[in-house]
């Protein structure tokens, strides 16, 4: 199987290749995971190059930039390879220049040998990238992996908690963790297995390296991909302890649907951020009350009670 590589953050003369194949051509730059070699926690968030994609990752780069224990917790966007698109061939080239670009920037960006892809093995080639970039030495290992979307929105500094109470709980050298909300009471019809909702789920980081190494996942990647986890766990002959937080993953509470409620108040993930407006929203209610109120200076803030427009003074 051809290997994955981080996108360098200096490129070659190779700039203007033809092909996608100048995202993962060349070695991945060995000082993005510098010491410590260990963390907790790595937030791994599937995207891809499109546009609302990018803007995407420009937003949560900026939330997670105040709100993220950089101790602890590791942030990585995984794309899989730009398509060529059939209408305008010239949209390929755009977004490996942008991807490119937008890498040597910010160094967080892990392109797949793969062709970006919905269910045909994505999720899978994600997790065993992260554990192949540590045994290889050019990764970190972590004590749990989370796989979610570009459009959840994650309450870090929570999540660091709850994960830091569940490790006090258990003294298991192999913890066999998988965590998330699960997906059998959102459908009509049952799962054969318990699955987690794809929004957001958490891998300790023995399952993590099970599934790097096992040919159980590798033979059978293709079909919908957070049923394929469960199904790859139920499979896999170890005492998987599946731990299922329904008060706080949800969705989106404009989204209306399924899981969508008001937030509670030690919420984790919201799903169905689908416009930037709507990840504000999850913002303003994790933080918003303890950020720091700056107007910008020359500028008066209207003391009308409904409304804070700002006016040029």
């Amino acid at each position: 199987m051809p290997t994955t590589h981080l996108l360098a953050s200096t490129y070659p003369d190779a700039v203007n290749k033809s092909t996608a194949k100048a995202l993962w051509d060349h070695s991945h730059d060995p000082t993005a995971f510098e010491c410590p070699r260990h963390k907790r926690l790595l937030l791994a968030v599937l995207s891809t190059a499109s546009s609302r994609s990018a803007l995407l990752r420009h937003f949560l780069r900026t939330f997670y930039s105040f709100s993220r224990p950089v101790s602890t917790v590791d942030l990585l966007f995984i794309i899989g390879r730009p398509k060529v698109d059939e209408k305008d061939p010239a949209i390929q080239q755009r977004q490996i220049a942008n991807l490119r670009l937008e890498q040597a920037i910010h160094n967080d960006i892990v392109v797949l040998d793969m062709d970006e892809n919905m269910n045909e093995g994505k999720t899978y080639m994600s997790f065993k990238t992260v554990a192949d970039m540590a045994s290889a030495g050019t990764g970190r290992t972590y004590d749990f992996v989370a796989k979610c979307d570009d459009d959840t929105f994650v309450h870090l500094p929570r999540l660091s908690i709850y994960l830091d109470r569940l490790s006090r709980n258990t003294t298991d050298e192999h913890p066999n963790m998988y965590i998330g909300r699960q997906l059998t009471d959102q459908f009509p019809h049952p799962f054969p297995n318990p699955a987690m909702s794809g929004m957001m789920y958490i891998l300790s980081w023995d399952l993590v390296v099970w599934l790097s190494t096992s040919p159980l996942p590798r033979d059978d990647m293709y079909g919908h991909e957070d049923r394929k986890m469960g199904d790859w766990l139920a499979g896999s002959g170890r005492p998987i302890k599946y731990i299922s937080n329904d008060n706080d993953w949800f969705e989106h509470r404009w989204y209306g649907q399924n899981w969508a409620k008001e937030y509670s108040d030690n919420f984790i993930a919201v799903h169905r951020c689908k416009d930037i407006d709507w990840h504000w929203d999850a913002l303003n209610h994790a933080f918003g009350s303890l950020l720091p109120q700056r107007p910008p200076q020359n500028y008066r803030l209207d003391s009308t009670p409904d409304c804070n427009i700002v006016y040029p003074s």
